[in-house]
């Protein structure tokens, strides 16, 4: 709808409660002067509702709150991506996930200082895949899911060149120990980075991670 205006600085909000397969696809990709994103109202989506929605709006500093608690596959799929100006995350409400819902949901926003907190136990294949890829100055993360013998299918690359460039400690909370073995083990948690030694790593509950 708005893909690629180059000059728009402030988006229309977009009241519709239910959306549908692919209606908010690519609707702002490129508007690289938006400044201002619309707000949503949406609470039920459909596949790819929102996917790529503001796809390399540079200039985009907050995200708009996400309300939506009846997701479906790839809603999200990367929404945000290489939106490099984006500093502040939204708040993701849903208790139930589908396939590949966040995959790549903030890749390469490069300022992104915090995630937001991933409080769901029961995930979906691709859910988290490459979700904070490239996000270089990411310094915290809060992920609470449990032990899975398939973590691979669902974290894949999700932390890949992620705190790179933080100019702080990075610190990682999951749940529990095995969770953690589980992601360590997967090679699902970047040595350099987001292991112990790199890294404060804590459990859900405050217990010390070995």
């Amino acid at each position: 709808m708005f893909e690629g205006c180059t000059s728009l600085k402030t988006a229309p909000d977009l009241p519709a409660e239910k959306l549908y397969a692919s209606c908010y696809y690519h609707m702002f990709g490129g508007c690289r002067k938006l400044e201002i994103a619309p707000k949503l109202s949406a609470k039920s989506l459909d596949m790819q509702s929102c996917s790529n929605m503001f796809q390399d709006c540079t200039s985009l500093k907050t995200a708009p709150v996400l309300p939506a608690t009846n997701l479906a596959q790839s809603c999200y799929e990367y929404m945000f991506w290489g939106c490099t100006s984006l500093t502040t995350a939204p708040k993701l409400p849903a208790d139930e996930l589908y396939s590949s819902c966040y995959y790549g949901m903030f890749k390469d926003c490069t300022s992104l200082a915090t995630a937001p907190d991933l409080l769901v136990t029961k995930l979906e294949p691709g859910c988290y895949k490459e979700m904070f890829n490239g996000c270089k100055n990411l310094k915290s993360v809060k992920m609470l899911a449990p032990s899975h013998n398939k973590m691979s299918d669902y974290f894949t690359d999700w932390l890949t060149d992620a705190g790179t460039s933080a100019t702080t400690s990075r610190t990682l909370i999951v749940k529990d120990q095995t969770a953690y073995d589980a992601l360590k083990t997967n090679n699902l948690l970047p040595a350099n980075y987001w292991q112990k030694g790199k890294c404060a790593v804590k459990a859900a509950d405050g217990s010390v991670i070995k």
